[in-house]
């Protein structure tokens, strides 16, 4: 109950399912987080010119390289543009975010099309500390 102005959030069941359009292309999103439904909501508009040159640049048949894929966004429009003769590599340290990028493959059936790696890259060989927040 609300009283004297006090603002009332609703409280939001996670995850809810977002679909998201760039081009010709719907994708639908599980969304864990405010920030992962913020995102799959602005897929089109927060990195407008990632997504022309995905639109424009990726055919099918290609490879296409996502470093730091986060919940997929990318991942899974570059899969509708290199389609079943094509193949995107996700690459996602933080597994939070891998499990998210996995369940955004299954939901949109691109799990053949994308195959997600939970590291990250570097330019030397080994193994680091990795700062998440840095």
């Amino acid at each position: 109950d609300a009283s004297f102005g006090e603002k009332v959030s609703k409280k939001i069941a996670w995850p809810v399912q977002q679909a998201a359009s760039a081009g010709p292309y719907t994708l639908t999103f599980s969304c864990r987080s405010d920030l992962e439904l913020k995102r799959a909501k602005t897929l089109a508009t927060k990195e407008a010119g990632t997504v022309e040159w995905i639109l424009n640049d990726v055919k099918p048949g290609q490879v296409f390289i996502d470093i730091g894929a986060n919940i997929g966004l990318y991942s899974l429009l570059s899969a509708c543009r290199v389609g079943d003769a094509g193949r995107v590599y996700a690459f996602e340290p933080h597994v939070v975010n891998v499990a998210g990028i996995l369940a955004n493959c299954e939901l949109n059936q691109l799990t053949k099309r994308i195959e997600v790696f939970s590291c990250a890259l570097n330019d030397q060989c080994g193994f680091f500390d990795f700062q998440y927040s840095s």
